[in-house]
């Protein structure tokens, strides 16, 4: 078992606990000191907070500590997924069905290309299938041969994103405005 896998089995118990679910683990090696990098998401998919953040960070520290199982100095950080959000497990595609994604692999399958985007249609025993949003073209990549794969947000997403944070931007103004 490599060492992110685990970090990621250790840590996941606790991070249940707290209502957080891990979204990936890396280890990127920076010279001197790596960087152990845990990105969460909440179970009740609201935002991550900065305390989900800190309660994480404390209770990864407090396991690591005891269990000495990075050898090297090392730095701990605890992130949530963004709007470009990383999908590392094959559950992934069936949550995010619908959504648009970039997906790189790890050899080409199509035109001499290793990158592909478009909409997920559906997770078929492991076959992710893709409509590519220009040609309309279904694309079907082993799930095996990803190597990097994101949400991709398109135009029509982001106006409905600054439409919904407007909203409460103006509801929360107005809340404030109430309780003086």
């Amino acid at each position: 078992m490599m060492l992110h896998e685990q970090i990621e089995s250790l840590i996941t118990p606790m991070l249940k606990t707290l209502g957080l679910n891990i979204v990936r683990v890396l280890i990127i090696d920076g010279g001197k000191r790596k960087t152990l990098q845990v990105m969460i998401e909440r179970e009740d998919n609201e935002p991550v907070g900065l305390s989900d953040c800190q309660n994480a960070s404390n209770n990864i520290s407090a396991i690591l500590d005891v269990e000495d199982i990075i050898k090297d100095k090392y730095n701990l950080e605890i992130s949530s997924p963004g709007l470009s959000r990383p999908l590392t497990k094959l559950a992934d595609y069936d949550r995010f069905k619908g959504k648009y994604v970039k997906i790189q692999t790890t050899i080409p399958l199509k035109e001499n290309t290793k990158n592909y985007s478009g909409k997920i249609l559906e997770n078929k025993d492991g076959i992710i299938v893709i409509e590519q949003e220009k040609t309309k073209e279904k694309i079907e990549i082993p799930f095996d041969m990803i190597s990097k794969s994101n949400i991709m947000q398109i135009e029509s997403e982001f106006r409905n994103i600054l439409k919904n944070s407007k909203k409460t931007n103006k509801q929360k103004k107005e809340k404030d405005k109430n309780d003086k």
